[in-house]
Formats: structure tokens, sequence, C-alpha cells
């Protein structure tokens, strides 16, 4: 049985190095080998005369359990989405726990067994084991209760994007009792071992026979879903595309991936013979046991949790591929922006900042002396507060209570002494505004007031003085906005409740406010301050590259490098085409190998247009270019410590530098999938859109309006790259260009489109006064066809017809490049304009 499970654990290792196939397509190639070759080649071997075992057993039982395989196979489907909705220690701990159970008991009550196994002391040991299960289960619930209780709709996104308990434990719940469905099969084919045994086999090998015929049910229900996903997500021609030593490569460790993970049921169906009648109904019981122990000591050994607490690490994958069956999620920080499939994840090259916050709490010194134990209360608020802002902030400087002016001049130069981004005024009872104001006059930062109530209604019976005043946190804001307002004092307002899980033991009246409404509005609204503040120090502190030019003609896009310096804080470092080829000289042809791996792992190489003669299956040479340049554009952003790149180029055909320029696309393209956005035509404005996009977590692709179409009541949006690959609807394809229309040179382009569901528009652009603008939009991007031509589009339909959407827009007077980005996250951006201190407008809101 050990044996059995160590095999599974061993099985996902050669998956994970198949290069360029999506999920679905080396799946179903491992499952060719798992569910059949290899179950057929050992049954031939170790059942004399296996077609007639076959062909002399019951009907009945050859049926059940192939239909028990189809079932368990659907349970290996599901499996992933208890661990979407519930996150990996969670969803497993529940999922397996089902599967254990169920696959222990179902059988012998199947056989009629249940009164032996009760009667015995070792079956009433294993039932113990098993109601120890239950309650671990059970456990589990009430955790998981206690999570949804006390997280907010935030915090759950921070580490389950899709977090629902109903939901997750509904669908853990079925794919355990689906996936348990292989024992039922084992117990319905033994008529099926009773023949072979009958007909002159060893014992031990007696449940091959069976074997063969609960995979092909399991191989039924996968191979439909992986053919549908081949289609769905055209990956179809992920069997026959690439280098063919690649294509060997991948089937061969595909296949290899199959027999070892047949392995785990051939030792496990031997194992329930020498367990004997006794204790066979446990067999299964050990199996999943086994399973969690040596699949977490193999990611032990792989270190597949380094830099991870023990908590998280012991609650991982416990079974690799499982996830994978889901195409599992992940999430982008803070917005539960999914990611399907692990070739979409690429370790950023320089991380987005987070923001520094101050916090300082207000309130009247009087009131001290006046009511004991007031300004304690007032305080636990102020540090509730610092907990939740935490969770998003990279600091939080809370100076504590300032009630007097000599206070908040020591607050502020704490608050300097820290160089934070963003200072929260909590407005923790009345306070008069001339004790505070010297922080936002001293501190030079944005401030934003919470004017946060701990209760929706006061106890008006029972209400005292001092418990009012604990209460009274609207009564001081009008004056300090009164204030700050003639003191030419930028600030902001978030009103709404505080949110407490419980109610303090000094209250008088009901604090739990956590799933109220205007609490999770309020807070909502607070974490956009602290990431748009997050994005205004990235910007504040980053390093815009500028390679080339900008595209000789197109007015719009010209820019003051001095005037983005001033406004957005980026330093600019003027790159020239020679830096580029200096470095590309020196490029390896290991370097170059390992790019194209990341190339075949992320795009669908295409094959020939059918409607477009320039666009065509892209040439090896084209590739081995293009793959060139990429490592040479990436060891350019690592030599000049870039955070974004705008670029352009053009020169004579014969011109070193027009060649590199040529293979921008795909190495810009996967820069942008690493955190460094980078935006072509040397169009700086909309860089910065893609930067802010990018550290907001939502994406971010370089795009223009395509073409409207007035049918679908939609606008086309897209360019020929670079596209952020993060927000992609399935794989993007690579093609080669015979041409690239309006510009010089060909080369290989990048063709995809944005994921469905909301997105959002950014345009930074410049008015005739030099200062910046942002315009924000937000649409729909809806299922249609776009053109196979080598370049990126996205239908996307707003709440205007395409001409009215069209006609607002442009009265603005964009930059007629744009970052597009997931979600509708207009209200962030907009945060992050004023922070700025860079007007926003919109078409669409």
């Amino acid at each position: 049985m050990q044996s059995a499970v160590l095999r599974r654990a061993v099985s996902t290792r050669p998956l994970k190095k198949v290069r360029g196939w999506a999920w679905e397509s080396f799946w179903l190639v491992m499952g060719l080998a798992a569910w059949l070759a290899a179950p057929w080649a050992v049954a031939f071997v170790t059942t004399p005369r296996l077609l007639e075992v076959l062909g002399n057993s019951p009907a009945a039982a050859i049926a059940l359990a192939i239909l028990f395989g189809m079932l368990w196979g659907l349970g290996n489907l599901t499996f992933g989405l208890s661990v979407r909705y519930l996150g990996m220690a969670l969803g497993y701990a529940v999922a397996l726990g089902f599967c254990m159970t169920f696959g222990t008991l179902i059988p012998p009550v199947f056989r009629g067994k249940m009164g032996q196994i009760v009667s015995s002391a070792s079956g009433l040991t294993i039932l113990a084991g098993v109601a120890a299960c239950l309650g671990g289960i059970g456990l589990c619930g009430l955790a998981g209760m206690r999570k949804e209780g006390e997280l907010t709709e935030a915090q759950k996104q921070e580490s389950v994007a899709e977090f629902a308990l109903g939901k997750g434990f509904a669908v853990a719940t079925m794919a355990g009792i689906l996936s348990a469905c292989f024992a039922f099969g084992l117990a319905a084919g033994e008529p099926i071992a009773e023949v072979s045994k009958a007909m002159g086999t060893e014992p031990v090998f007696s449940n091959n026979a069976v074997l063969v015929v609960i995979l092909i049910g399991g191989f039924v229900s996968n191979a439909a879903w992986c053919v549908l996903l081949n289609v769905r997500n055209r990956t179809g021609g992920d069997y026959l595309s690439g280098p063919l030593v690649l294509q060997l490569q991948n089937y061969f460790l595909s296949a290899l991936g199959g027999v070892i993970w047949y392995g785990q049921f051939f030792f496990y169906g031997m194992g329930t013979t020498k367990l004997g009648e006794k204790y066979g109904f446990s067999s299964w019981s050990i199996h999943m046991a086994f399973i969690i122990v040596f699949s977490n000591l193999w990611g032990l050994y792989f270190h597949e949790w380094r830099g991870q607490d023990t908590g998280a690490g012991l609650g991982r994958d416990i079974d690799a591929h499982c996830l994978d069956h889901s195409h599992r999620l992940r999430q982008l920080p803070g917005h539960g922006i999914a990611i399907v499939g692990d070739w979409l994840m690429f370790e950023p090259i320089k991380p987005a900042k987070k923001a520094r916050v101050g916090l300082y709490s207000i309130g009247h010194a009087h009131y001290w002396e006046q009511f004991e134990g007031l300004r304690e209360r007032l305080l636990d608020y102020g540090r509730f507060i610092e907990r939740r802002v935490g969770v998003w902030a990279d600091s939080v400087c809370n100076v504590g209570m300032v009630d007097e002016e000599p206070v908040a001049r020591r607050a502020a130069e704490q608050f300097n002494r820290e160089n934070v981004d963003l200072v929260f005024c909590h407005a923790a009872t009345y306070a008069m505004s001339a004790s505070h104001i010297a922080i936002a006059q001293h501190c030079q930062r944005p401030i934003v007031v919470l004017n946060l109530q701990p209760t929706p209604a006061m106890n008006y019976e029972r209400t005292t003085t001092g418990e009012w005043l604990a209460h009274c946190v609207g009564c001081c804001v009008p004056e300090i906005a009164n204030a700050f307002q003639r003191s030419g004092i930028p600030f902001h307002v978030v009103s709404g409740l505080l949110g407490l899980d419980h109610t303090p033991a000094v209250s008088l009246a009901d604090e739990k406010t956590a799933d109220r409404p205007e609490a999770q509005a309020a807070w909502s609204e607070i974490e956009q301050w602290v990431r748009a503040a997050g994005v205004v120090r990235t910007l504040r502190e980053g390093r815009m590259g500028f390679l080339g030019h900008t595209y000789p003609g197109m007015l719009d896009m010209y820019s003051d490098f001095t005037m983005i310096t001033a406004q957005t804080g980026l330093h600019v470092e003027i790159l020239e085409m020679c830096d580029l080829a200096r470095i590309a000289r020196g490029v390896t042809e290991k370097e170059k190998k390992a790019k194209l791996d990341q190339v075949v792992e992320m795009f669908v190489i295409s094959e020939d247009s059918p409607s477009d003669p320039l666009a065509r299956r892209p040439r090896p040479e084209q590739l081995d270019v293009a793959c060139h340049v990429a490592v040479a554009q990436e060891k350019l952003v690592r030599e000049f410590d870039l955070d974004a790149l705008t670029y352009y180029y053009r020169g004579d055909e014969d011109n070193e530098y027009q060649q590199l320029q040529e293979a921008f696309i795909l190495g810009h393209s996967l820069l942008t999938a690493q955190g460094i956005p980078c935006s072509g035509e040397g169009d700086m404005k909309t860089a910065v859109a893609m930067k802010i996009c990018d550290t907001l977590g939502v994406g971010g692709s370089y795009s223009e309006i395509v073409a409207a179409d007035f049918d679908r009541g939609t606008i086309l949006l897209g360019h020929d790259g670079p596209f952020h690959i993060a927000i992609a609807d399935g794989k993007p394809i690579l093609r080669g260009m015979g041409l690239y229309h309006g510009k010089w040179g060909r080369g290989v382009s990048v063709e995809a489109t944005v994921r469905r569901g909301p997105v959002t528009l950014l345009n930074v652009t410049q008015t005739g006064d030099g200062r910046l603008r942002m315009i924000v939009n937000q649409g729909e991007a809806v299922e249609a066809p776009i053109l196979k031509i080598g370049n990126t589009m996205t239908h996307v339909r707003f709440a205007k017809s395409p001409t009215e959407m069209m006609n607002d827009w442009f009265r603005l007077a964009p930059t007629h490049h744009c970052a597009m980005a997931v979600g509708h996250v207009a209200s962030t951006m907009q945060k992050v304009a004023a922070l700025m201190d860079v007007p926003c407008f919109s078409a669409s809101l």
C-alpha cells in the first residue's frame, strides 16, 4: 500500500516538466497511458486468458465497474473546485475526508458485511478512525465558519479568491463521494476477480482485470473533458505543434507520468488481496492516509513550500494534478483576479511596492479625566484599524491618540521619518481641528479621514455621556473638512461602520458590524486608498526606460520627459539601441533555449492564418531571432533596473537595430507578464497607464480602437502587442508576420483576447497646458469573433452605444492608446489620480 501511494505522489513530477502544452493536452496523453495502455499491458502479462476472463465475467459486474470508474473520473475533475472555493487546507481536508469515509464504509455495506465489522475489535478500531475523520471534517467546518465570519470580503480574496463556505462544502462533499467510487468499483468488480482466479490468475494479481474495466470508465469521463477543453481553448494543435524534439519529450514525460500513476492502483490492488477478508474493507482508508503522508513528504523534498510557514506548507499541494483538473485559479493581489493555469504565472522581475501608511486617532484631551476608560477604548478601535490596514500595506505607523497640538507635531515628524505615503485620520470622537491640523501641514501627505462609527445605532435607553462620546465620530468631521479646505489641505473622507467582529464588553450597544454593508463598503474604499497609495509609491520610486524614439508623426504621444518625472515621480532612463545590441551579442545558446521553452509554454504556436496571407506559422528562424532578442530585452531591463519600458525604432532594412526592433513584440509581451509593462511606438504615457494597472494587479494590456461592431454594439480594442498575458482568455497565439502593418519589418506577433467579463480602460493623456489627465472607462468584454491577423482584439460593450461612447470619449481628447485591465476598478484608479493630483474623467460612468 505504501508503494502505491508513493507512486501516486511521484507521478506528478514528470508532468511538471512538460513544456508548451495546455493541461488538457498532457492530461489526455497521460490518461491514455494511465487508464488504457498500462492497465491492459499489465493485465495481459499477469492475467492468463484476460479476454476470456472478461468474457466470462457477469455483465452486471462489468457495467457497474465501468460506471463507478466514470463517476470516479468526474470526482477527480471536480476535486480542484473544492480548493477553489475553500482553499487548499480546508478543501482537501473535507474532500479527502469524505473520500476516505465513503470509500471505507460503502463497500462493506454493499457486500452486507457491516455486521461482521462492528462485532470485531479490529473492525471497531477502523470505524473509530473513520469517526475521527468525520469529527475532523466537522472541526474543519467550524473553522471554515469562523473564517467566513471573521474575514472581510477583501481578506477572503487575499487568501482564497472565491471563498464560499456553503458552495465549497457542497462541492468538496461531491468530490469526495465521487472519488470514493473507485473503491465502489473494486467492490462491484469482485466477481471479475473471482473469475480471474478461477481461470488460473495468481490471487495477488486478481484485481488487475478489475482495474482494466474501472479505468476504462475513468478514461471516458476524463477524455471527454480534455477534448472539450482542447476545442474551447483552441489547444488541439498542441499534439503536433512545436519542435519535434520538444514534442517527443512531452509525449514521453506525459506517458511516463501516466505509467507511474497507474502503479498506485496496481500495487493498491495487490495490497487489498493481502489484507484478507477480515481487514480488506480498511484498505481504502489506509490508501488515503498514505497519499497525504507521501505527497507532503515529496513536496518537502522538492521544496514546494519554500518561503511559507509550516501551517501553509502542510495544507498545500497533496496531489498537484487534482488542482490542474479544474484549471486552478490563482489571484492577482487584492482583487481576486483569476489566472488560469500555471503557464501564465511568472515571478515578477521587480515586485510592485505596497504603501507605507500613517495612522492617528483624534480626541479631546479633557474627556480622558472625565470619562474613565474612554481613551483606551478609542485606542483599541485604532488598533483594530491598524490590523485591517496592515493586510494591504507594507507597514502601518500608528502614533496613537493625538489630542493636543504638540502631540500632532511629534506625530508629523514620525510620519516623515517613516516616509509614509498616505495618512489616515481616525475620527475616534469629537476633537478640535486645531489639535491635529499640524500633521497635515507638516507631513505633506494625502489625508483620508475615517468616519467609522462603531455601532449602527446607540442604545438610547441606557447610553451615558461617555458611551455617546465613544460613538460620536461624525461630529468633528465637518469641522475637519472646513479647516482643511480653508488651509489648502487636500483631504478625502470614508464614512460607514467600523466593522468589528465582536462587541467589546464595555459597550452598551451592538458593535458587531463586520457583515453590515456599511462596514464592507467602507473597508472596500479604504483598501482602494491603500492600494492606490502603493501605485503612487511604485511610480515615485520607479524607473521608466525610453528605448529608441516615438513613432514619427503621432503628435498625441509626444511627451516631455521632465513633465513625466515632475507629475509621476518616475525617473526616465534614456536608452540607446546600441545598449540592446551590445547585450544581444552576449546571449548564449543555453539562454536562448531556455527562453524558447518559456515561449512554447506560454503561447500556442499558430498555423497559417485562414484569412490573411501576411499571418503565417512562425518560421523556426523567426522564433530563434525573437527568443534571442527576448533574452537581451530582459537583460536590458535588469541591467538598468527598469520598472516599465516604452520603445520604438525605425531604420533601414539592413540596419542591425532595425533587425532587433522587428523582434520586439514577443520579448516585451514576456516582460509585461513579468511585471515590467512595455508600450510600443514610444508611447510613454500609456506605459504609465499600464504600470498603474499592473501594480493594482488587474493586468494592463496595450490597446487602441481597432473598429466598431455596430451589429453587436461593441468596440474592438487591441494592438499587435505587447499583450498582458495574465488576463488572456486561454493561451495567446504567436503568429509569424510577413509584414507589420504601418511599420517597417517582419517577425512574430501576439494574437489574443482579454477574458470575458468586466474590464476597465485607462488612458493617461496630456492636455495643452502640459498637465497629465486620466480617463477611465468601464465596460464588459464579450464573446465575439476576432480577426486572425496576429493582433490582440477584444470586443467591449459599454452602457452607451458605440456612437455615443466614442463621441463622449473623444471629447476628452485621449491619447489614442490605452491600457486594458480586468474588473471594474475605475474607483481605485480615480483614487490613484487623486493622490497624484491628476484630474480624472470618464465617458462611461
